[in-house]
């Protein structure tokens, strides 16, 4: 793809179900879960993007066009394209990958819903200038909404499964012992989540890739990443300065 003219953007939602629960839905009947259920040929659906700025709302019908869904590495992706049902050159175009990946959080099972692409401002010239002056409020807003019901989906379309606490998990709200001996554990804010490149599973790999590091947990809700680590090849600081090489990037990404 041709990237002048076009934007990078990107949200992150999650939902407490296990991975293996929800990445067959969208094999089997992915628009129930990205769309509104209405009976299309395959890979075609119909879905309303909406965004809500300065007390306005704004809904749009769109058109959904997405491929085969690619499984393996415990992930589960889709190429999705959005673009307005009427007039679709006055309203921005979407072109994203929709993935599902299981996220490491505890005792909690959860599944982060990523949508990251690109999305072309309409309008040519005008609209680029138009979305540059504008903080492209309204597309950033109307992917969030669209990611969060995404989310919202999967959530209703599977029952959580009881299990009985495993007697080596921590209570609710406690964290774990370092996982083996001479190992640290160290807990870490980890600020503008929503932001950073690949949601809270994109920093739990990152910190896990770090010499040493040998067990990473990430509530997404909290922003808290739990860390066990041997002081002997690693220091706190390490940790920090990954965390700091995140935020720079996030801060080019927002310029």
């Amino acid at each position: 793809m041709d990237n002048e003219g076009w934007r990078e953007i990107h949200h992150y939602a999650y939902v407490e179900r296990l991975f293996d629960e929800l990445w067959p839905l969208l094999a089997t009947q992915p628009n129930s879960v990205l769309g509104d259920g209405r009976a299309v040929p395959w890979g075609h659906g119909t879905s309303e993007l909406h965004a809500h700025l300065s007390g306005v709302g704004v809904a749009r019908d769109v058109a959904l066009h997405f491929g085969e869904l690619i499984c393996g590495d415990e992930r589960a992706s889709l190429e999705v394209q959005c673009r307005a049902a009427r007039h679709p050159r006055m309203f921005p175009l979407l072109e994203a990958t929709l993935e599902l990946a299981p996220l490491p959080a505890g005792r909690r099972h959860l599944t982060q819903v990523g949508l990251a692409g690109w999305y072309r401002p309409p309008l040519g010239v005008i609209g680029d200038v138009a979305d540059r002056l504008g903080g492209s409020g309204i597309a950033v807003e109307s992917v969030r909404h669209f990611v969060e019901d995404v989310a919202r989906h999967l959530e209703n379309l599977v029952t959580p499964e009881r299990t009985e606490p495993d007697e080596d998990d921590p209570a609710p709200g406690a964290t774990r012992e370092p996982a083996g001996p001479g190992l640290k554990k160290i807990l870490l804010i980890v600020e503008r989540l929503a932001l950073r490149p690949g949601g809270a599973l994109g920093v739990a790999r990152r910190l896990a890739a770090v010499p040493g590091v040998v067990r990473v947990e990430i509530d997404p809700t909290t922003t808290l990443a739990e860390l066990h680590y041997d002081p002997d090849r690693c220091h706190p600081s390490d940790l920090l300065d990954d965390l700091d090489e995140d935020d720079a990037m996030v801060t080019a990404a927002r310029r």
